[in-house]
């Protein structure tokens, strides 16, 4: 951290910048010399970042250097540019050597040659590397080696005094264990973080790790609340802490660790079996009858409701509750799940949300529109809004009222973000105009109770240009609702990314509903069609997929039954296929059989090449 011995005045890019002598962190008085002045760091070694986010990175990094005269000043400013510039969840350490446990997350490192300062900025979510071999595993409980002695300073802690004894002995038993070997800045970041003498195993999940051979390192680890520990043992500064998160994660400690475990095994059967029946006590609150039982109360999912509440109250309030109750233990299975799959893996957890889209009857009209708007808002918006905003789109506020459940501030918050990445799938898109509009063939006196009426639209018919789909032989009925509309599928992606432009996207299911022809030209248009809209949005709108799934790979049972055919192999479903006798059909019975938008598809995946049709350009404008 020295300056350059032969740096002349000339060589600083202005009159302020020259050498200065910067206190550390330590309790020492010394004074360590150090240049600081030059806006021309460069990335160094091997980000775990994109090209852009390396580019926002060097940019935030320079006009911080250019801003600042001190390293705690030029932290704390590159801090303060880095969620603009690249986004929330970023970090910043300024100093020496690191060997930082980032096993999942993102990380940029910085090398300025005129002031000889490295800077690390990083991110913690998603996992990115695999996890590492667990040497420490071998440590023991009792040997003179890891007791050995060794001089500890400890500069800061708001640690409890038991936990922060507990952590310095962790790391001086590492640094015991690893003395001499090669690199054991990073296998001690890496032990003291995962494993059977780590943080991590002792007080639960979100722990960070930083283990400099530098003493001199300026460390501003977290930006919110939260709880750390800075100390040396011998040579080596080891700084441990964990970021507030949200009130699981602070309330994450040893005694709690096994049950929070088990609680997250059960929310995922919450989430599977519970949503649907959970809401009924909710919606007595709503009701503005008096609070006495009628003898004549008729219980209602096992709830006896108060005079004056109906089986129809519970409907149409139910309809709304449910996706509140969802996104609650959604986030919690989140939060709980990421952290200790991100201990062991490099899984990202998202949401798949299925949806069709709205497609104005006639955009000439500004009622279907806005019935359009609405449509989505209730179909994706109201699953999409509460993650990326804390709460409901603003349409279903206004339209359904008191009905809709509230987010307090601490669920929208906990709620908000609580994924890494957003899903979809897509299949059709509806032409939609309001029930009571001249144009409409739906009554809205003929919409149910709840949901439907509070969206009171007509999305009966498909838009114009749309390919209609056909039934098989097995039910003629079965597909007659969908339809092929491919503009639909880039404005739908388009919705899902402007509800959060950072986040990536998995197109998990899209598929076309079918008959039992091999050779079937409207699943291949489908196929064909929707991956060119999916290409428009990579390539064209820098809409950030990662992925697209066709549904699905073979023919199979689809909801109720074996009828639509989505499969880009064709099955032989036998006619007792599915019997209740549970019949079971012979291999040679089950033929499967490639169609042709299998082969197409399969050329498409081998090769990366996609060649437009000059049939489809009307769907590419």
């Amino acid at each position: 951290m020295a300056p350059p011995t032969s740096l002349p005045a000339s060589a600083h890019p202005y009159p302020s910048c020259g050498p200065m002598r910067v206190k550390a962190r330590h309790k020492s008085t010394d004074l360590v010399p150090m240049v600081f002045c030059s806006a021309d760091f460069q990335v160094s070694q091997a980000p775990v970042a994109p090209l852009a986010v390396q580019a926002a990175a060097k940019k935030a990094t320079n006009d911080a250097a250019k801003k600042t005269s001190s390293i705690r000043e030029f932290a704390a400013e590159l801090q303060r540019r880095l969620e603009p510039a690249m986004g929330a969840g970023w970090h910043v350490l300024v100093g020496g050597d690191f060997a930082v446990d980032l096993r999942y997350g993102a990380c940029v490192v910085l090398f300025s040659k005129a002031s000889k300062m490295k800077v690390l900025l990083y991110r913690t979510t998603p996992s990115v590397t695999p996890r590492p071999k667990q040497e420490h595993e071998a440590l023991t409980d009792k040997s003179e080696d890891l007791d050995a002695k060794r001089k500890i300073v400890v500069f800061e802690s708001e640690m409890e005094d038991e936990m922060k004894d507990a952590v310095v002995d962790k790391a001086k038993r590492l640094y015991n264990y690893y003395e001499g070997v090669e690199d054991n800045e990073t296998k001690i970041a890496q032990a003291l973080k995962v494993g059977g003498h780590s943080l991590t195993f002792a007080y639960g999940p979100t722990w960070q790790v930083v283990v400099s051979s530098s003493r001199d390192l300026c460390c501003l680890p977290i930006a919110d609340e939260g709880t750390h520990a800075d100390f040396t043992v011998t040579k080596l500064r080891v700084v441990v802490y964990r970021h507030a998160g949200t009130s699981l994660d602070r309330h994450l400690d040893s005694a709690q660790f096994g049950k929070r475990v088990a609680f997250a095994l059960a929310t995922i059967c919450l989430l599977l079996y519970g949503f649907l029946s959970l809401n009924s006590s909710e919606v007595v609150e709503k009701c503005k009858a008096s609070a006495a039982v009628a003898s004549d109360s008729i219980p209602v999912d096992g709830v006896v409701l108060p005079e004056g509440c109906t089986a129809e109250d519970v409907k149409r309030a139910n309809d709304h509750a449910w996706w509140k109750t969802a996104a609650i233990l959604g986030m919690s299975a989140f939060t709980m799940l990421a952290s200790l799959i991100r201990i062991w893996s490099s899984a990202r957890i998202g949401i798949v949300v299925n949806s069709d889209w709205g497609v104005p009857l006639n955009e000439s009209y500004a009622e279907d529109v806005a019935a359009a708007e609405r449509k989505n808002q209730f179909h994706l918006g109201w699953l999409l809004s509460p993650l990326t905003t804390g709460d409901y789109p603003k349409i279903m506020r206004e339209r359904v009222g008191d009905r809709l459940p509230k987010f307090s501030k601490e669920q929208s918050a906990q709620v908000k973000g609580s994924y890494d990445l957003l899903m979809l799938n897509y299949y059709a898109s509806y032409s939609t105009t309001d029930c009571d509009s001249e144009r409409s063939e739906t009554n809205c006196s003929s919409l149910a109770l709840g949901w439907p009426v509070d969206l009171a639209v007509d999305d009966s018919r498909n838009p114009d240009g749309a390919r209609h789909a056909y039934g098989s032989i097995m039910d003629p009925n079965s597909c007659t609702s969908d339809s092929g509309y491919p503009p639909g599928y880039l404005q739908v992606i388009r919705f899902m990314h402007k509800h959060d432009t950072s986040a990536d996207i998995l197109l998990t299911e899209n598929g076309w509903c079918g008959n039992e022809t091999i050779n079937n030209p409207d699943q291949l248009w489908y196929h064909r069609t929707h991956l060119e809209q999916v290409h428009k949005a990579i390539y064209e709108e820098g809409i950030p997929i990662i992925g697209y799934t066709v549904w699905g790979f073979m023919d199979d049972f689809e909801w109720t039954s074996y009828a639509g055919r989505r499969g880009l192999y064709f099955v032989n479903f036998t006619d007792q296929t599915g019997d209740i006798d549970e019949y079971s059909a012979l291999p040679s019975q089950l033929t499967r059989i490639q169609r042709s938008a299998g082969a197409w598809y399969s050329n498409v995946a081998t090769t990366g090449c996609l060649e437009q049709e000059e049939e489809d350009e009307e769907y590419l404008v």
